[in-house]
């Protein structure tokens, strides 16, 4: 037992030792700092603080972001109910109404000729004429939207035609008559141009291949249209 006491005691005098050099440098230091300047304890508190103000700065900013990313997409919003209103695209039809989207030449061409026992006479014909397709922009209409995307279509039965006009700078008429044979009247030529005009209009009308390339020539038009109205993509249907 007295051995064991003494064991204690001696790890008593140890444990004592330590304390006493760790009150001693702890002393030590906080009288050197006090000497220097040096107040550790400010210091932790200025390290603090300066986390606190990183962190409120951190959070400021990141709802900074999420309020300017809420604000864009309510203008975004916005922006697309206005461009999705058929009003929108339909008034800038009705104020541009009847367009020209696509002018022509054409050609006529024909020889004539008549002949008796005692007389003949020929009339060879070479026109050219000028052409314009035009179409009511007041009848498109608007199929749907997909964000900034807009359907439109077109009633390509529409497309017509404007004006028919004979070049008369380009018209050349040769006639060749015998010496018995009379002359073409007036009213006879007045007939024969007005055939020629009536053929040509009708060829006109019939070609698919003309109305295909009116047809682009309107959709380019309407796509220039609708773009500057801040759509992104505008696609065509054709309709009857």
């Amino acid at each position: 037992m007295t051995k064991i006491l003494s064991i204690l005691f001696k790890k008593g005098r140890r444990l004592k030792m330590i304390l006493f050099l760790l009150v001693l440098v702890v002393s030590a230091y906080f009288y050197i700092s006090y000497k220097i300047g040096y107040n550790p304890l400010q210091n932790t508190s200025i390290l603090v603080k300066d986390n606190k103000n990183t962190l409120v700065e951190s959070l400021i900013g990141e709802l900074g972001t999420y309020k300017r990313k809420e604000s864009e997409e309510k203008l975004r919003q916005l922006e697309l109910k206005r461009l999705q209103n058929p009003a929108l695209i339909l008034s800038e039809c009705k104020k541009k109404g009847e367009l020209l989207i696509y002018e022509g030449k054409a050609t006529y061409a024909d020889l004539l000729q008549e002949e008796t026992w005692a007389s003949s006479k020929t009339l060879n014909l070479d026109l050219k004429y000028n052409f314009g397709i035009v179409f009511d922009l007041r009848s498109i209409r608007i199929n749907g939207f997909h964000d900034k995307t807009v359907v439109v279509d077109i009633p390509v039965n529409e497309l017509r035609l404007k004006y028919l006009e004979l070049d008369a700078g380009n018209a050349h008429v040769k006639s060749d008559i015998s010496l018995f044979a009379s002359q073409y009247t007036p009213q006879e030529m007045k007939s024969i141009l007005d055939n020629a005009y009536i053929y040509t209009k009708n060829d006109i009308n019939n070609n698919k291949d003309v109305f295909q390339e009116a047809k682009y020539g309107l959709e380019d038009a309407l796509r220039e249209l609708i773009l500057k109205l801040k759509y992104e993509v505008v696609i065509f249907q054709d309709i009857k």
